[in-house]
Order: C-alpha cells, then sequence, then structure tokens
C-alpha cells in the first residue's frame, strides 16, 4: 500500500499544476487520464489541509474523485512552540472545528474527516491525542519514527508506543481507542533520516530523485510490506527542480506496474489493517464507489477577503485572502473560532 499525502494548504495553483501531474498520467491520446490501481479503481492521495490560502473548489474536487482530506489545523501558525503548549481548547478549535471549513466550503461530511497530523509535527503529547480520541478522529500521522529495518506498521496508543518520538512531548500513556500511522523515516542519498521527502538531501538531477524514490520503496516492498508513506510537499518541485516531478512520474508509472501495489488513501490502509484481505479481495477492499460524493459544481463562486492581518500579515502589512467554493461565501474570512465566516452583529 503507498500512501502518497501532501502537506500544507491545498492552492488552486498547486492543484493545477502538481496534484493533477502526480494523480494522472498522460495517455495515448495527450490527455491526461487517471493512474488507476490493478483493480481499475483510480490511484488516490490523502491531503493534510490546513485553512489559510487553501481553495474549497479544488478541496471538493479532489475529494469527489476519492481522494481523502485530512485535518492539518486552521492556522497553522508560528511558532511551532504554540503547539506544544497550546490548550485542550486551542487544539478543539484548530482541528476539530476545522471539520466546518470542510463542509461548509467543500461539501465534505464531518465524519469523512477521519484523520489528521500536527503543524510542524508538534504535538501536545498525550493531550493532544486524547483530544483527537475525544473528537471523533479515528487515526493520527504526527510521529516520524526511525524503525525502518524492516519499516513499522501503524499502530494504536492502546499501549505506551515504542516508536520513538523525534518532537517532545511525546505520549507517555496508553490511549484507546486511536491509531497512529507514523511517517516512516526516509533513508536519503547522503545516508541522513528523513520524514518529508522535501527534507531529504536535495537531488541535484531526475537521477537521484530516482535513486531516493525507488531505494525507498524497496525498503518496503521487498521486507513486511508495512505501508509506504510518501509525504510530499510543494517546494520540493519548485525553484528549478521540474525533474523532481518527472522522477515522480516515472517512479510511479513503474510501481504501478504491479498488481500488488496500490495507492490508497491513510483510510483505505487502515481499514485494511483493521480487516485484512488477501490479494484477490482487494478489489472490493479498495473499492471505488464515490457516487454519495458532491461532484464540483460548474460555476464555483469566487470570494475574496480585503485587509486580512493575520500572519504572515500583520495591521502594518494587510493582505489579501481569495478561495473558490461551491457554497455562498461567508460574510467574513473563516478563521479559528469563526470557522463559518460570520459577522460580528
Amino acid at each position: 500500500m503507498v500512501l502518497l499525502s501532501m502537506d500544507e494548504a491545498l492552492r488552486v495553483e498547486d492543484y493545477n499544476h502538481l496534484v493533477q501531474q502526480m494523480l494522472k498520467k498522460v495517455g495515448a491520446d495527450r490527455r491526461r487520464e487517471p493512474r488507476t490501481n490493478p483493480n481499475g479503481c483510480p490511484a488516490v492521495a490523502t491531503f493534510f489541509t490546513s485553512h489559510q490560502f487553501t481553495d474549497y473548489a479544488a478541496v471538493q474536487s479532489l475529494y469527489s474523485e476519492g481522494n481523502e482530506i485530512a485535518a492539518h489545523s486552521i492556522t497553522k501558525r508560528l511558532p511551532a512552540e504554540f503547539w506544544r503548549d497550546a490548550s485542550d481548547a486551542d487544539y478543539v478549535a484548530e482541528f476539530a472545528d476545522q471539520r466546518t471549513l470542510f463542509r461548509e466550503l467543500a461539501g465534505i461530511p464531518d465524519d469523512r474527516i477521519r484523520g489528521m497530523r500536527a503543524a510542524y509535527l508538534q504535538t501536545s503529547g498525550n493531550d493532544m491525542i486524547n483530544m483527537a480520541k475525544n473528537n471523533g478522529f479515528a487515526w493520527d500521522s504526527s510521529y516520524p519514527t526511525a524503525i525502518i529495518n524492516p519499516p513499522l506498521w501503524p499502530y494504536t496508543f492502546d499501549y505506551k508506543t515504542t516508536a520513538g518520538c523525534a518532537i517532545a512531548p511525546c505520549p507517555t500513556a496508553p490511549i484507546s481507542g486511536l491509531w497512529e500511522i507514523p511517517l516512516i523515516d526516509w533513508l536519503d542519498t547522503n545516508d541522513t533520516l528523513c520524514a518529508n521527502v522535501d527534507s531529504c538531501y536535495f537531488p541535484n538531477d531526475k537521477e537521484e530523485a530516482l535513486v531516493l524514490l525507488r531505494s525507498n520503496f524497496a525498503r518496503h516492498y521487498e521486507t513486511n510490506r508495512a505501508p509506504f508513506t510518501l509525504n510530499l510537499r510543494a517546494r520540493w518541485f519548485l525553484n528549478d527542480a521540474y525533474y523532481n516531478m518527472e522522477a515522480l512520474q516515472e517512479f510511479l508509472d513503474e510501481i504501478q506496474s504491479n498488481s500488488d501495489v496500490f495507492m490508497v488513501t491513510y483510510s483505505q490502509a487502515l481499514n485494511w489493517i483493521q480487516n485484512p484481505a488477501p490479494l484477490s479481495n482487494l478489489g472490493d477492499v479498495f473499492a471505488c464507489d464515490y457516487s454519495d460524493r458532491t461532484p464540483l459544481c460548474e460555476h464555483p463562486n469566487l470570494c475574496g477577503y480585503l485587509n486580512i492581518t493575520y500572519a504572515p500579515n500583520d495591521e502594518d502589512h494587510p493582505g489579501d485572502r481569495f478561495f473558490q467554493t461551491c457554497a455562498e461565501c461567508p460574510e467574513v474570512y473563516p478563521w479559528v473560532n469563526n470557522p463559518s465566516g460570520i459577522a460580528e452583529p
């Protein structure tokens, strides 16, 4: 199971120029068509989406096509230490209330936002895990692990974890009812561990990028088949590094030539882990009936909000925010403690 994911805001330019190239490939008629799994269903990914600068028409489009949307906080505010010391109320407002944004602006039911990832991978330890459990999340994916030989499988917090914890505070108590889908560290071409692809030693060319992708996939595929986490951010493809996209496309073509490799969402992988099935039945386990998901409307509304002072802007240097949505535009820019964007009377 290949778990391709992207972090950060889902900007319309990333949706148009990066995501489409990852999830689709050029067919014989020179048109883009969805990548497919061995059962004929589209290859899908999980998007850990923060609010600011996100385009909700893009979110709805991806969700309607079978991809998963997960909570990554409303503000993704700095400094990172805020998340270490944040109260339970802060976490609820940032993560649980993010469901309101996805529901009202992208048409995603609350119960389909099953997972979360802490901003900057900085958690508050036991408190955040308890918050996730108490607010209906099924899984978290905030903890990198250096257990890579063989790679660690997802685990529960029912018992005190021995997976290691790179960023304190760490979970120390058994907390039942929540799964962790860890970020399995990669070993880069400079022999350094890294949890996100763009945190690895930056490839100098396409061939070096292919070595990075192939070697880390092989560690999973050739040993215990633990889910392969491929955690991307837009910056890996920017700054004249288009060869990384070319390498990723070639790599995905290669692994999808195998009849036992499926690109699935985090929740799909967890469903299989909880209810294992043989390869012969994976066509049903990873089925693709998305008829209950609302497709993107033909003419989304463009919502604009001027003189916003939330960071990276401030009172002296305000900025503007825009997003598209099939819903009516909120009265004011949605934010923490006001995810519906209701204007004060």
